[in-house]
């Protein structure tokens, strides 16, 4: 339970998955700034987990505990040497994120690119 002021208010009852990359490189959240994130969100929500993945079973493990939001901390991860993009995975089976879809990350990327679409 949550005090503001005199009142009591309880934690909201989502699942939020703060994830990061365990690949440094791929990674655009250290674990400090996850943890600070985690803290704070714990405050208002009921279940608040931060999570590391790497490869394709990670992200396997993540859909199957079903979150309500994903916080991305990374863009893609490289699995036997493809690239899985996050927000696509997120996106096919339907979980709910924060941050931009694999085309704007392309463009974000990509700086010429992104010039010449504008």
């Amino acid at each position: 339970m949550l005090t503001k002021g005199c009142i009591r208010m309880a934690k909201i009852n989502k699942r939020i998955e703060i994830v990061r990359a365990k690949d440094v490189h791929f990674s655009s959240m250290g674990i400090k700034s996850g943890t600070m994130i985690k803290e704070t969100l714990s405050k208002y929500y009921d279940q608040v987990d931060l999570s590391a993945v790497g490869c394709k079973d990670d992200l396997d493990d993540l859909v199957n505990k079903k979150p309500d939001l994903v916080i991305l901390g990374a863009k893609r991860i490289q699995d036997n040497g493809a690239y899985i993009w996050l927000s696509e995975y997120l996106d096919q089976n339907n979980i709910n994120y924060s941050g931009s879809t694999k085309p704007a990350m392309e463009l974000d990327m990509n700086k010429a690119d992104a010039k010449l679409l504008m």
